[in-house]
C-alpha cells in the first residue's frame, strides 16, 4: 500500500473566463511530460460540495492513487457552484436509485442518448442511495467497475506504450 502514495497531489488554478477555479492533479509515477497519458476527471457538481480540499479523501482518494499508480492522469476542479464560492452555476450529477436525485432524470437522459444514437454504458445499483453506500461489497463493486471500464475504453499509458 505504501506505493499507492508516492505521488503528491498537486494543486492548481484553472482559469475558466469568467472565474478562477480551485483544482488538484495526481500524475503517475515516474511521469514523462513528453508522453501522452489517459486523464481521468472526477467531477462532483453539486452546489454544497467541493472536490478540491487539502485533506484526506478516503476511499475516492484511494481510488484516484490507485488509478494514477497504474497510469492515469487524475483531475479534479470545483465546479462554480461550490461554496468556495465560484459564481452562480453548478453541474448536476446522479446516481441511480437515489434518494437525493430523482432517477427520472436519468431515464430522460438515457432516453436522450437512444435517441440520439450515442453508445453508452449504464449500471443500476438497486436499493441504495446517493452515497452507493448500502449493501455489503457496494463500493469495491463500483471502484472495480469504474476502474474495468477506464482499462477497456481508455488504457493507461504504460499499457497503450507497450502496444505500439
Amino acid at each position: 500500500m505504501k506505493a499507492t502514495f508516492t505521488q503528491p497531489t498537486e494543486f492548481l488554478k484553472v482559469d475558466a473566463g469568467d472565474a478562477v477555479l480551485d483544482g488538484w492533479m495526481i500524475k503517475p509515477e515516474n511521469f514523462d511530460a513528453s508522453k501522452k497519458y489517459p486523464v481521468l476527471v472526477f467531477v462532483y457538481g453539486e452546489p454544497a460540495a467541493q472536490t478540491v480540499a487539502d485533506h484526506w479523501g478516503g476511499e475516492q482518494e484511494l481510488f484516484h492513487r490507485h488509478i494514477a499508480k497504474e497510469g492515469y492522469v487524475v483531475v479534479s476542479v470545483d465546479n462554480r457552484g461550490t461554496p468556495a464560492p465560484r459564481g452562480r452555476e453548478w453541474l448536476i450529477v446522479h446516481s441511480p436509485d437515489d434518494d437525493n436525485v430523482h432517477y427520472q432524470g436519468t431515464e430522460l437522459l438515457i432516453n436522450r442518448l437512444v435517441e440520439l444514437g450515442k453508445p453508452f454504458d449504464f449500471m443500476e445499483y438497486p436499493d441504495r442511495t446517493h452515497s452507493l453506500s448500502e449493501g455489503e461489497g457496494t463500493h469495491y463493486h463500483v471502484f472495480s467497475l469504474l476502474a474495468r471500464y477506464l482499462e477497456e475504453h481508455l488504457p493507461p499509458a504504460s499499457a497503450a506504450s507497450a502496444s505500439h
